[in-house]
């Protein structure tokens, strides 16, 4: 749409920006994987628990990502060229729809392990028209960075609606999501640990 609406060099570097986020799906990616199996044989009182559990822990290692990224934003895009270097502030406004979007699946994970897909594709339908509307009138008069700040709205649209449906749906507490614990810290230091470990001992 970008594209259509803006320049084909702003959709080039812009493309470049999606790309540079787009590694931080698959922290929730790996996430969902311990996750998905659990959701279906859940309670609700467990859900309550692990679902919360599960976002917090993506929500940390995505932002710790996200700092990275915005700390090496500058270096890493003028090493495509110094044209590219127009997409750092694009870039760090996708950083709220790329965190989003983890979420998301978290929530998302949850919805159709119970059973309602045709709830999470409302959520989806309705952010999606969201997009829509906000790039038809932020990409003529801002460009990469209109683009940018209606697909991240369109992201956190979608999370309020799949929040409330996670709320209505195991009658737990949207606060519970950021509510941070001291298990959240130590478990996502550990894991990181475990990782690190095993990328040593591949070399």
């Amino acid at each position: 749409m970008l594209s259509a609406l803006g320049s084909i060099e702003a959709a080039g570097v812009y493309s470049v920006a999606i790309g540079l986020t787009a590694p931080l799906m698959m922290v929730s990616l790996a996430v969902n994987t311990i996750f998905y199996p659990k959701t279906s044989s859940e309670t609700d009182a467990d859900a309550a628990v692990t679902t919360p559990f599960y976002y917090r822990q993506a929500l940390l290692v995505q932002l710790a990502g996200s700092i990275g990224l915005a700390i090496f934003a500058r270096p890493v895009l003028s090493w495509y060229g110094a044209g590219f270097v127009d997409g750092i502030i694009p870039m760090l406004i996708l950083l709220i729809a790329a965190i989003g979007r983890g979420l998301n699946g978290i929530l998302t994970l949850h919805i159709l392990g119970r059973g309602k897909s045709f709830t999470k594709s409302l959520a989806m339908f309705s952010a999606l028209c969201v997009a829509i509307v906000l790039n038809y009138f932020l990409i003529p008069r801002y460009g990469m960075i209109g683009a940018a700040i209606a697909s991240s709205i369109a992201v956190v649209t979608e999370n309020l609606i799949l929040t409330y449906l996670y709320q209505n749906l195991v009658h737990g507490r949207a606060a519970d999501l950021y509510r941070f614990e001291k298990r959240d810290f130590t478990a996502t230091i550990r894991e990181a640990a475990r990782f690190v470990g095993r990328l040593v001992s591949k070399q």
